[in-house]
């Protein structure tokens, strides 16, 4: 995966809670147009039409100051709803990085880990003032120094847990951390085939 660390955009604002993940994206887009899964993003909001043809101005991915936005300001309980992992795969193809808000489905979180996406959670009253400021220009969200550069230079400092922080540093899943240990997992097999011969047949 890539390695995060520093990520300068535009945030795009979009405080509108429980956003479940089939407005993130839709099963019937997931089943009939699996490689489109980014164009129909946040279907239900994105476009004013029922093919996924004509953009809703009013949309903040749709907004030339957000268009390619890799920072999203999100409203509570972003991400909730089902455990599909395919949102955070179209979310990712569509260049987003960085998802910010006071709380995420606990599903959600975790697939974001895995698919490099730093998702950062904040105070919601910290949101709105970020939100506020967003038409000022670009945010730099740093993941070395735990801290959140408003366009107006003001600093939020953010918590993450620290196993997560190394894994997007290194640009790491579950499985590349677990290999990290792949000296004493051969240890333990060697010790285990000797103790419990019976297991390896």
């Amino acid at each position: 995966m890539k390695k995060v660390k520093i990520i300068r955009s535009p945030a795009a604002p979009w405080l509108i809670p429980n956003i479940d993940t089939d407005i993130i994206l839709p099963m019937s887009r997931l089943v009939s147009n699996y490689d489109e899964t980014d164009h129909y993003a946040f279907e239900p909001y994105r476009y004013s039409d029922s093919e996924g043809k004509v953009e809703n101005p009013e949309f903040p991915l749709n907004m030339p100051a957000y268009r390619d936005a890799k920072i999203m300001l999100c409203g509570h309980n972003f991400g909730c709803g089902s455990s599909r992992e395919e949102a955070t795969c179209a979310l990712a193809d569509m260049g987003i990085e960085c998802f910010i808000a006071s709380s995420f489905g606990s599903i959600f979180l975790r697939n974001c880990y895995q698919k490099g996406l730093l998702p950062v959670i904040l105070p919601a009253e910290t949101v709105e003032i970020l939100a506020e400021l967003a038409p000022g220009g670009e945010f730099e969200v740093n993941l070395e120094t735990l801290t959140i550069t408003a366009p107006n230079g003001d600093t939020v400092f953010f918590e993450i847990d620290p196993m997560r922080r190394e894994m997007l540093l290194e640009g790491m899943d579950d499985v590349g951390h677990t290999l990290k240990q792949k000296v004493l997992i051969d240890g333990f097999y060697e010790k285990d085939k000797t103790a419990r011969p019976w297991v390896y047949i």
